[in-house]
């Protein structure tokens, strides 16, 4: 099992958790989305056998390495910058510019689920439920999948709840007649029981 034994924070709800047991970094967002595992037991200069403390400093992260007593320094690469400033911008309430960085996320990498439903929060904030839905499926979220669903399904109804209502009066006044037709040609009246 994992040993959990450090955790570093940026402003911006970025956390990275220090596994011990597999020299690992797990980075989360604020909302407990895994953005990217680094990490990686050995003795070369990018690696650390023996993790016990970890920290920011800027957007470098630094492994104090007990088993070979040096400090592991983590540089951003290009893929991790952006998602960094995806999420940063999407804390600052700049949701546009979030937007915006998550397209550069998803030429990097199509399969980053996190971006489409990062694109997908800006389409339903601007109430584009149909292209919000797109986005929330590829990237795999139920839960804003199902908003954009029920936000997109009330406003088909409601720019045509006057032709559903028409429907339905049309067709109960259709069966309403055919039942008053048939009635009255076997002989019967609607009007008084037999």
């Amino acid at each position: 099992p994992s040993d959990l034994v450090d955790i570093a924070t940026t402003d911006n709800g970025i956390y990275t958790v220090l596994d011990q047991q597999r020299s690992r970094l797990f980075t989360y967002d604020s909302e407990g989305n895994l953005l990217y595992i680094n990490g990686d037991e050995g003795s070369q200069s990018d690696k650390f056998s023996e993790g016990v403390a970890l920290g920011y400093f800027g957007d470098d992260l630094l492994i104090l390495d007990r088993g070979t007593k040096t400090i592991v320094v983590y540089r951003l690469t290009e893929f991790g910058s952006y998602v960094n400033q995806a999420i940063m911008y999407h804390a600052q309430g700049d949701f546009d510019l979030a937007a915006e960085v998550w397209q550069e996320v998803i030429k990097i990498n199509t399969n980053y689920e996190i971006a489409y439903n990062g694109i997908g929060k800006l389409l339903l904030r601007q109430g584009e439920f149909k292209d919000a839905m797109e986005y929330f499926r590829l990237g795999h979220d139920q839960y804003y999948y199902s908003k954009a669903y029920k936000s997109y399904r009330n406003e088909i109804l409601k720019d045509n709840f006057g032709w559903i209502i028409a429907g339905v009066i049309v067709i109960g006044g259709t069966l309403g007649t055919l039942k008053i037709r048939s009635v009255y040609k076997k002989g019967g009246s609607i009007l008084y029981e037999d």
